[in-house]
């Protein structure tokens, strides 16, 4: 990642006044014949130009209908099982890669090229579980297999065959791709230009029943990074949890944002992290999509190993787009002013997000829960039944629930470099995926004999975990367990072994019914805690509560955990379910940036707030501002900064000052200021331009 393209957004759209975001760089989406002005427009206007383009689906009509090389495709449509292809939108199907799909994706990249994008993102590697039918997909499974098709419904294994085969094309297609990017712009003056993937999490492909090579994108070579793209909508998921089924928003998007961590980790590749402030359903309404935009964006900034940000996607449906004020009302409003300017307040933090100093207030710290690609293998096929990918939330969700900042960690990421030097207690199941070579289990059970717990959760001996396969060679031996129990050196009866300096604890019940049943969590938390007291002097004490603090420099992420229905908190007087801030706050959830001196949060709220006391109070400094912040002069007795945002929305701004100012000026207009005497703060509000303003503040 270049460092001047920290923050970026996406759109198919030329520069426009009203959705100009002043990020560092702006994604043009879609190679047609209008690429080449659209890219100009915004350069123009003094942007990093990269693009975006999709790999399963786009406006690809020219190859489809035989006008590219005068041969007809659509048989290389993703179809269903009755031959009707899965389309993303009219005449636009979700495709089957083929090498002359792959061709005529890398003549469309030679012309982003040549028009002078400085980056390249391959948008959503999706496959649909329930396709694997059409002469497409039987063609590439008979070359893949060099064995006849069989229809992915008749079993088990050949429903896992045409995952693995589903990954693999797309797998290949990406590093097809991202060669054909080295190599097409080699000549360019600063050498090959970058190229990345777009992708949602694994959680959420898993979840959807789509198969995607996404932890395989670490297998890649030219492979630069990705964007990781959660938002409300792909956070809705619902889950289970004590045997309750609902949607959990914060604690999904915080679990879809770790599991991204693990496509860079221990590499040198970058990754962005998105929100959004609207959603693809367009009945929702304002209110639903701002909360779901909050809860997102506080979710991601729990990450602080990230800090580079789309900042959004199609800024035209946000600033322009027409939606109800609450769900299912009429329809018909623009967006709120106050949101407009709280999206802008946000963005511009995210500009300068700090990646230390660092903070926590939270529960027990160093627990991660595993995972694979090959949790997405089976989602939907026959003998299948985890509708709320239990087999992953029903282990993380306990100890997030209880304050602790769990981490998805990849079984494919541990066999290349070893486990995250941060995690000293891994919760581990095989009831939803299968390991994913022989190299994971060998680097797991060297981890837990340095002195590290590993908790393994229900028998792994179902329909998928018993299908012919590296762990099943032992004579006699079923599912992944005997190969590595046996590396482990223990036998498989439940309850708890040590093992060299560390501690393995197995348990009979697998993670799908333990979230089906009420006391399945305080199940899972009793054994996190066992393990943890067992591990050597030096592992993490056992922490639970009902919140999460992160402080990342001068502004604060909190979120109050939405447990307040368990009986640990019935009938308190106390509510300790409840988490309260008090100092010296902007409240940067407002678009009005207003100043708190007391936050009082409920199960299931969050902040983002910066703390006024953590800011220099001598040096007068802009705490926060709806536009980008382009420049900041400070003088003895006068601060100049340069602000701009896209029109029609309001440049509501927050400044740090040694006392009341006596002149504030935009550009030649005198500005009325609000004075707030106990934080020497001043609040300015005045309309954005998209060519930026200068502000001029004496005192």
């Amino acid at each position: 990642m270049n460092p001047l393209d920290r923050t970026i957004f996406q759109t198919g759209q030329p520069w426009d006044p009203r959705f100009d975001l002043h990020a560092d760089a702006a994604m043009v989406y879609g190679i047609d014949a209008g690429l080449p002005e659209r890219v100009r427009s915004w350069r123009d206007r003094g942007y990093r130009v990269h693009l975006m383009t999709g790999l399963a689906w786009g406006q690809y009509q020219d190859y489809l209908l035989g006008r590219w090389d005068g041969a007809a495709h659509w048989d290389d449509a993703q179809c269903r099982a009755d031959g009707t292809p899965r389309l993303h939108g009219p005449d636009v199907p979700y495709m089957v890669p083929s090498d002359a799909y792959a061709a005529y994706l890398e003549t469309l990249l030679r012309q982003a090229i040549e028009a002078g994008v400085e980056a390249v993102y391959l948008e959503e590697p999706e496959f649909w579980a329930e396709t694997g039918y059409g002469r497409g997909f039987e063609r590439a499974w008979e070359s893949r297999y060099h064995a006849s098709y069989r229809d992915p419904a008749s079993d088990p294994a050949s429903f896992v065959l045409a995952a693995e085969l589903k990954r693999a094309l797309y797998r290949d297609l990406i590093a097809r791709l991202c060669a054909a990017v080295k190599r097409l712009s080699a000549e360019r003056p600063n050498g090959p230009i970058p190229c990345y993937v777009a992708t949602h999490s694994l959680l959420n492909y898993a979840q959807a029943r789509i198969v995607s090579p996404i932890l395989a994108l670490r297998e890649i070579e030219h492979c630069d990074g990705a964007i990781l793209q959660v938002w409300s909508h792909t956070a809705r998921s619902q889950t289970l949890y004590q045997g309750t089924r609902a949607e959990r928003l914060f604690e999904v998007a915080y679990l879809e944002y770790g599991s991204g961590l693990e496509l860079v980790r221990d590499t040198n590749r970058h990754l962005w992290f998105l929100a959004d402030p609207v959603e693809d359903s367009p009945s929702f309404g304002w209110d639903r999509y701002r909360a779901g935009y909050e809860a997102t964006v506080v979710a991601s900034l729990f990450h602080p190993q990230v800090s580079a940000y789309e900042v959004m996607p199609w800024p035209m449906r946000v600033f322009t787009g027409r939606y109800p004020r609450r769900p299912e009302g009429p329809p018909g409003d623009p967006i709120p002013a106050a949101y407009a300017s709280e999206i802008l307040v946000i963005a511009n933090a995210l500009a300068t997000m700090p990646e230390a100093p660092l903070e926590w207030d939270c529960g027990t710290q160093g627990i991660g829960v595993a995972m694979a690609d090959s949790l997405m293998f089976r989602r939907g096929g026959p003998g299948w039944d985890d509708p709320e990918l239990s087999a992953f939330y029903g282990l993380a969700l306990p100890p997030l629930m209880a304050g602790m900042p769990v981490q998805p960690v990849s079984l494919e990421a541990a066999a290349a470099s070893g486990m995250p030097g941060d995690v000293r207690l891994l919760l581990l199941s095989y009831d939803g995926m299968t390991p994913p070579s022989a190299r994971a289990h060998e680097q797991l059970a060297a981890w837990v004999k340095a002195g590290n717990g590993l908790i393994l959760f229900g028998s792994a001996d179902g329909p998928y975990e018993t299908l012919p396969a590296w762990w099943n060679d032992v004579p006699g031996k079923r599912g992944p367990w005997p190969h590595l129990l046996n590396l482990l050196g223990i036998p498989g009866r439940p309850g708890g072994h040590p093992v060299g300096h560390g501690m393995v604890f197995i348990v009979q019940a697998g993670p799908i019914a333990l979230a089906r049943e009420p006391g399945g969590a305080s199940a899972v938390r009793g054994c996190v805690r066992a393990v943890l007291q067992a591990l050597p002097k030096g592992a993490p004490a056992y922490r639970e509560q009902a919140h999460m603090v992160l402080r990342r420099g001068q502004y604060v992420c909190a979120a109050a955990l939405s447990r307040s229905a368990e009986s640990a908190f019935a009938g308190s007087k106390q509510r300790p379910d409840q988490l309260r801030l008090e100092g010296r706050f902007v409240d940067l959830l407002d678009g009005d940036l207003p100043i708190r001196a007391s936050v009082l949060l409920q199960p299931g709220e969050h902040a983002f707030l910066l703390d006024v006391e953590r800011m220099p109070p001598e040096r007068p400094a802009v705490l926060a501002a709806a536009g980008r912040v382009e420049w900041v002069e400070a003088e003895p007795r006068r601060l100049r900064f340069r602000l701009a945002g896209p029109s029609g929305t309001t440049a509501v701004t927050r400044l740090l000052l040694p006392t009341l100012p006596t002149s504030v000026r935009a550009g030649d207009d005198q500005m009325a200021v609000v004075w707030d005497p106990a934080t020497h703060t001043a609040l300015l509000q005045h309309p954005n331009a998209p060519d930026g303003r200068a502000y001029t503040v004496e005192w």
